[in-house]
């Protein structure tokens, strides 16, 4: 009688690896399809251009070496002017003292320079937020780097800053 009922409880677990096989290379299949064949368009679409002879080959190599001449040797800097923040702490009262520079694409200055107090309107309001101990932490700068590129984008757009050049961080 022991073994009749084995039986069926193993007939049982074949099946149902019978269907979740196939079922599971059916999902791993239409995963792979939505990516990579993008029905719905979502992804950026990239153009390539072959070069059609040696001259264009040469032309190309220009136009690469010219933009990483503009991008290296020339710089364009926004200052963001010093924020103080009173930092919260129950035993006593405490301040960070912050000012950064933004690096940006030279032909987004102007732009950026307008929305400068935004910008700092952001990094006070994300600045105040974070506890005075998780600033002391070591690899803190690396996240808040990222956190206020994350945020300053909002503002400016997502392609207008490079980079967040710290140039005061001081906790008093």
């Amino acid at each position: 009688m022991s073994e009749a009922t084995r039986e069926p409880a193993t007939a049982r677990k074949g099946r149902g690896l019978m269907v979740l096989g196939p079922l599971a290379l059916v999902c791993g299949a239409g995963s792979y399809a939505f990516v990579h064949l993008d029905p719905l368009g979502l992804l950026p679409q990239v153009a390539v251009a072959a070069p059609t002879s040696l001259e264009g080959e040469e032309a190309a190599g220009r136009e690469i070496v010219q933009a990483g001449a503009t991008r290296a040797g020339i710089a364009a800097f926004v200052e963001v002017p010093t924020i103080v923040i009173s930092l919260p702490n129950p035993v006593e009262t405490r301040h960070l003292r912050f000012s950064a520079t933004l690096d940006v694409v030279p032909e987004a200055v102007e732009e950026v320079r307008a929305v400068v107090p935004r910008v700092q309107d952001i990094l006070a309001t994300y600045l105040s937020s974070i506890s005075p101990s998780r600033l002391e932490q070591p690899a803190a700068m690396l996240t808040l780097r990222s956190q206020m590129m994350r945020r300053i984008a909002l503002a400016t757009g997502p392609d207008a800053v490079h980079g967040v050049l710290v140039t005061q961080f001081i906790l008093e």
